[in-house]
């Protein structure tokens, strides 16, 4: 949490960029740091989580703040359906709407194109979604 802090911190220290909203995605362990570190506060203005291991207790679901987006592969066999349900209903019982899918036919790392599992069209759906996400947050 300190690297992303400090690299927050460099960023906002920027001309360019001081007064930007910035949004973060990560894949993997970083959907999961990209989770936890939304839930830590801090100034946030998306978060897209690929296929990281979610929290899903409503009570630390709570301290969301910013807009959450999450692409699961639903055979991914780290993180099961039920995982990502759970997931869901953690979000809604803390009362945050959130976009999660579950990408059928995608297991682990769908959207990585030099492994065995890379799903193209889940991926193309995928990204498509994440870049509009982005532009709704982060643009204006």
């Amino acid at each position: 949490m300190g690297v992303l802090d400090g690299a927050l911190g460099w960023l906002r220290a920027q001309p360019r960029a001081a007064k930007t909203r910035v949004g973060v995605v990560g894949f993997c362990m970083g959907g999961a740091l990209a989770e936890r570190w939304a839930l830590r506060g801090g100034d946030l203005a998306a978060v897209v989580m690929f296929y990281g291991s979610p929290e899903t207790d409503p009570a630390r679901l709570a301290a969301l703040r910013a807009p959450l987006q999450g692409h699961f592969g639903a055979d991914d066999d780290g993180i099961p359906a039920k995982k990502v349900e759970e997931l869901r209903g953690g979000l809604a019982a803390a009362g945050k709407t959130a976009e999660i899918f579950s990408y059928p036919g995608a297991g682990h790392a769908f959207m990585h194109e030099g492994r065995d599992s890379f799903r193209p069209d889940q991926a193309r759906q995928a990204w498509a979604r994440t870049l509009s996400f982005l532009q709704k947050h982060l643009k204006g």
